[in-house]
């Protein structure tokens, strides 16, 4: 058997039989919103790009199972054939000491945050780690404070904690 654990992230609109009683979660319902979404994923992902053979494709449950089996392969082609893309929300470790040749220099900081920036990216989960100097850390941290979705400073003493999280 086969789990698989969702998180909604946007309000979830529910009815029932009676509009104007309680809500109800019923799997016609969740199975409906997996139709849409997997129609709205795979629109740009199939090789055949014919609405109606897509219709027809995600109208049984089994080509749901089907398509979303083979969704991560896909996206993973899509990922590799542009390797500079990184999606919202994934996991970043920026290390730090790549930002500075032998020495880190005060004067270069607006550089190693500026650097820094553009590898954390929007929404991500940041881990911060590597040799350097703790003015550069502080920094940094706080120049990622509301670009980073969740920031992690990584040592090899006393492995991952959390500097902010906004997930929570």
């Amino acid at each position: 058997m086969s789990v698989l654990c969702l998180e909604t992230i946007t309000p979830l609109f529910l009815t029932g039989a009676d509009p104007r009683g309680e809500p109800e979660l019923r799997a016609t319902s969740i199975r409906g919103a997996l139709r849409f979404w997997l129609r709205a994923l795979l629109g740009g992902v199939i090789e055949d790009r014919d609405l109606d053979g897509l219709l027809k494709r995600g109208k049984s449950t089994h080509a749901i199972e089907q398509n979303a089996q083979t969704l991560p392969q896909r996206l993973r082609a899509l990922l590799d054939s542009a390797p500079d893309v990184v999606l919202p929300g994934a996991r970043v470790v920026v290390d730090l000491r790549a930002l500075y040749q032998d020495t880190a220099r005060l004067d270069e900081l607006p550089h190693y945050i500026e650097r820094a920036k553009e590898l954390a990216g929007e929404g991500n989960e940041v881990v911060l780690t590597g040799q350097a100097p703790n003015w550069m850390y502080l920094a940094i941290a706080h120049a990622l404070h509301g670009k980073a979705r969740r920031l992690l400073y990584a040592s090899p003493v006393v492995g991952e904690v959390c500097i902010f999280d906004h997930t929570a």
